[in-house]
């Protein structure tokens, strides 16, 4: 995804003198700042928050390492590299006679957080709700999983195309049509991916929480799985929406540097709702632990707990002719 990268040669301009867009350029610059900051603390508060989780399932910390707080880790940390780039990218641009090798290096590194965060969400929200996507569009299930394995090599494909476009601007060479044509498809066919998938899950995560309205009792996870799912499809959504008029302004410094920061802004958003999610799940399943044991509080007495499975099955002592003792 293109991060006001196609703009270097405008923001080179003398038009950078001017008092109002330094003050501005220095604002979107501590916004980035800050926002880094943040994710990165939250990141240290989401591998506390994770070890505690497996101290209370007494399991053991290698459990932890599981996809979804891989991918959720993952996410965090791109996100970070991502507004930690964009805050170079902005303090190279306003030297004089920015190095074009490291303007290049920068660029791709704001194009590989971008994608991996994207990448990682779709991981994510894939691993969290594919049990759901089963039970609303079972035909399809195949087709989506194919979706979230393919996007990755597109991802890879659009960043070495871009690069090299940049490549040629900046040294200022021409491309050939054919690749101008191939530079203009693979602008979109990414964000066309994510917004596929994005649509997919919106409509079986809204079509499942309307469909439990009408049914009995709903497994709570699954609702809250769906429930945030929902937010963060629409942050996603808004992303790309952003990224189009990003890509339609660029060469309007002030501008696309706002649109950066609110592109940045709503996957930070995503991300931390992906965090409250888990955190949601969380304690929903102490929530039930705590339930079941008041349940067996008041059948057994309180004393009586923690008590094995099989202390609290009625058919343990029973034997009838020509049968063992269950």
């Amino acid at each position: 995804m293109s991060q006001d990268g196609n703009s270097t040669i405008s923001e080179s301009t003398p038009v950078l003198s001017d008092l109002a867009l330094h003050n501005a350029s220095f604002v979107l610059r501590g916004i980035e700042v800050g926002s880094a900051t943040v994710i990165g603390a939250s990141i240290l508060a989401l591998l506390v928050f994770i070890s505690h989780e497996q101290k209370r399932a007494k399991a053991p910390f290698r459990n932890a390492l599981n996809p979804f707080n891989i991918s959720l880790i993952l996410m965090g940390v791109s996100l970070t590299g991502l507004q930690i780039a964009t805050v170079f990218h902005y303090l190279l641009v306003e030297q004089p006679t920015a190095d074009v090798d490291m303007l290049l290096a920068v660029y791709v590194l704001q194009e590989c957080f971008t994608y991996s965060s994207q990448y990682c969400y779709m991981v994510y929200s894939w691993n969290r709700g594919a049990a759901v996507i089963r039970h609303v569009f079972p035909q399809g299930a195949v087709f989506f999983l194919g979706l979230v394995v393919a996007t990755p090599f597109i991802f890879i494909a659009s960043t070495a195309i871009d690069a090299y476009d940049l490549f040629m601007i900046l040294s200022d060479q021409n491309t050939s049509d054919v690749f101008s044509v191939v530079w203009f498809i693979m602008a979109f066919v990414p964000g066309a991916m994510v917004i596929v998938y994005d649509i997919t899950i919106l409509v079986t995560f809204i079509k499942f929480t309307v469909s439990t309205k009408f049914q009995g009792e709903v497994d709570t996870r699954f609702m809250i799985v769906s429930r945030f799912g929902i937010v963060a499809t629409i942050f996603t959504m808004a992303t790309f929406s952003v990224y189009v008029l990003l890509s339609a302004t660029v060469q309007e410094v002030f501008v696309s540097r706002v649109l950066v920061a609110v592109l940045t802004t709503l996957l930070n958003c995503c991300y931390f709702t992906l965090v409250a999610m888990k955190v949601a799940l969380f304690l929903e399943g102490e929530k039930k632990k705590k339930s079941r044991k008041e349940m067996l509080d008041r059948v057994l007495g309180p004393d009586s707990f923690p008590l094995k499975r099989s202390d609290v099955n009625p058919l343990k002592h029973y034997s009838s002719p020509g049968n063992e003792t269950v």
